[in-house]
Order: structure tokens, then sequence, then C-alpha cells
């Protein structure tokens, strides 16, 4: 299967970095990689929430931002994020708020083209 490509604005890469939902939001948009991400709806993203034992390591420390399902009210976007659960040792679905800062720990899952 594709490498999964973890994606960072530059402003989330500088020691102690991090940028609105909303900037992001535009930022890959406007560079038209918010065509590459993944949603909710993509076969390996529901592989993932069905085997969590095919969820890569190098992702369980982060919050990985899945930009192709966003949803929440207008006046309220989110966009849904994988989160790791040690604990129940499975992949968890969490809406993140794009008035909320996105750090290096919120990459971006993006399709490798």
């Amino acid at each position: 299967m594709n490498k999964i490509n973890l994606y960072l604005h530059d402003k989330q890469k500088k020691v102690d970095g991090w940028i609105w939902g909303y900037d992001l939001r535009k930022h890959l948009t406007e560079t038209g990689l918010i065509k590459q991400c993944y949603s909710l709806e993509d076969e390996r993203v529901k592989g993932w929430l069905v085997n969590p034992s095919s969820y890569q390591k190098k992702l369980k420390k982060k919050v990985v931002s899945l930009w192709n399902s966003q949803g929440g009210s207008p006046g309220d976007p989110s966009v849904a994020c994988l989160v790791w659960s040690a604990t129940e040792k499975r992949v968890i679905v969490v809406r993140w708020k794009l008035h909320n800062v996105w750090r290096k720990r919120h990459p971006a899952a993006l399709k490798q083209v």
C-alpha cells in the first residue's frame, strides 16, 4: 500500500509553532493540497478503524487530520482527526475545531500522488 505523507505548514514546523485551523484550511485549498487529503470515506482509513493493527506506528503519537472530512456547523467548523488510544488499542475519531491552533502533532494526512 502507498506511503502516507504527513504534511505540516511551515508555521507548524517551528519550535512551538502553530497555525490557526482557518488559515491552514485556506493554505491547503489555495495550494491544491486539499485534493490529496484523506477522508473518513477512504478505504485505507476505514481499514485502520476496523483493523487497528494496520495503523502505522509513526501515526500513533499524532492527531492525524483528515481535511476531506470537514463538518460541524457553519459557525463552528471542524475536521475529523484520528487519535490512537493506547488504553483501548484502537484508532478513535475526534473532531478538531478550526478556531483551535494546529501544532506540529496535527499533521494533515496526504495521499501519495
